[in-house]
């Protein structure tokens, strides 16, 4: 059973997020690129993207469809503001990060 979402702005966050969610065919996918080489596991991940973007991460989503494979992690930081990050899954670099 999927939570319903609480758009803001164009970000969508699990209503009661309380930790980390991530779609069953992202993980798969994530799992599959971590086997390979090609992307780093989410723990480091998280850990890496909470040094520069403090908060609670809620969210994540994993795509292979661009030139590189990507996370992107929803973080709400204390003020209740959604940082919306997107993460190289190889190198751990972030690529890009937006208030939400």
């Amino acid at each position: 059973m999927s939570r319903p979402s609480i758009p803001r702005g164009d970000c969508q966050v699990p209503a009661g997020a309380d930790h980390l969610t991530i779609s069953r065919r992202d993980y798969q996918r994530a799992q599959t690129a971590i086997r390979r080489g090609e992307a780093r596991p989410l723990d480091e991940i998280v850990k890496l993207t909470r040094k520069s973007h403090p908060g609670q991460p809620v969210s994540v989503g994993f795509s292979t469809s661009g030139p590189e494979p990507i996370y992107q992690i929803q973080i709400v930081t204390r003020s209740g503001t959604v940082i919306s990050v997107t993460v190289a899954a190889r190198s751990g670099r972030i690529l890009k990060a937006r208030t939400c």
